[in-house]
């Protein structure tokens, strides 16, 4: 999602991309908040997630997407709430869109699967199955370097 800072402590456990859809998953391991509050939950998924804590403006489209869950949001509601340009927002918009955190239907953007659990849970499905197949590709190799 982002570029990590310095003063990002969290190591990377995952990155997944795919040549056929410009994507990019990183799972940062970053210790959960102190408070337990939505604000503090939703911002540490972000950073979770590979958002850097320097980028405000990724950081609130994020937010945004996540608390409108079901019901989708337009570009131009969170330009308006930001008070950043339609492009700037875009910008970022796509950058979920391409990670696969989000879709778009019409004009609304959405969490992939309506709710941040579901989408998580997608999330993870696809990351383990694509372990799966370089598990699978990986002992069919380990068997060849035997013969």
């Amino acid at each position: 999602m982002g570029e990590s800072s310095s003063e990002d402590k969290g190591r990377v456990l995952v990155r997944i991309r795919r040549r056929t859809q410009p994507r990019q998953i990183e799972i940062r391991d970053i210790e959960e908040p102190k408070a337990a509050n939505p604000e503090a939950t939703i911002d540490w998924i972000f950073r979770c997630l590979g958002g850097s804590e320097d980028d405000e403006l990724a950081k609130e489209v994020f937010r945004e997407i996540v608390k409108t869950g079901e019901k989708g949001v337009r570009s131009k509601e969170i330009q308006e709430k930001t008070g950043v340009t339609q492009g700037a927002v875009v910008y970022h918009l796509n950058i979920y869109r391409r990670s696969g955190l989000i879709i778009k239907e019409g004009r609304y953007y959405y969490l992939k699967k309506q709710t941040l659990d579901r989408t998580l849970e997608e999330m993870e499905y696809e990351m383990l199955r694509h372990f799966q197949r370089m598990r699978k590709l990986a002992k069919l190799m380990d068997e060849f370097e035997r013969l």
